[in-house]
């Protein structure tokens, strides 16, 4: 899909959720401004990845819930959605959940979105030091459910 271009690798999640954090910690340095407020991540942000400096990783805006009008958060949505769509360089999506709060509707869609326009992505569950094992294996097993029924979905 990059097409020569340098390849992106993007992350995106609810807001707050921890994606500028996973950034900062894969990247060893604090390089993606972090907040406990949420929202703040209001536009599309690209980084080097080291050593090369060949690819970038990208850090998306919420989508869903932020302390920001309701008409910002929704434009944050449709340029997650933009990007997402249109990025030519975009070879791997991480969509971040946070394993406090589970899969949420918001995450649910956002997740068939990326299903149906056939963005190649993974999950990855944050904020796991906060929960407790049970809490986590609640959260997996809520988040496999909804992978298993996407994919019987999409199989009829």
């Amino acid at each position: 899909k990059s097409k020569g271009l340098n390849p992106d690798v993007a992350f995106v999640g609810r807001s707050n959720v921890g994606k500028s954090t996973l950034i900062n910690a894969l990247l060893c340095q604090k390089i993606a401004h972090t907040s406990k407020t949420p929202g703040r991540t209001q536009q599309i942000n690209f980084f080097y990845r080291p050593p090369a400096e060949t690819s970038f990783i990208v850090d998306l805006p919420g989508y869903g819930f932020g302390k920001a009008p309701v008409k910002s958060v929704h434009s944050w949505n449709i340029l997650i959605g933009s990007y997402a769509r249109e990025r030519e360089a975009l070879v791997r999506m991480f969509a971040l959940i946070d394993g406090r709060r589970g899969l949420k509707r918001h995450d649910m869609e956002f997740l068939h979105f990326l299903e149906e326009f056939q963005v190649p992505h993974q999950l990855v569950v944050t904020k796991v030091d906060r929960i407790s094992s049970q809490e986590l294996e609640d959260c997996v097993s809520g988040i496999s459910e909804h992978i298993r029924s996407q994919r019987a979905s999409h199989c009829e």
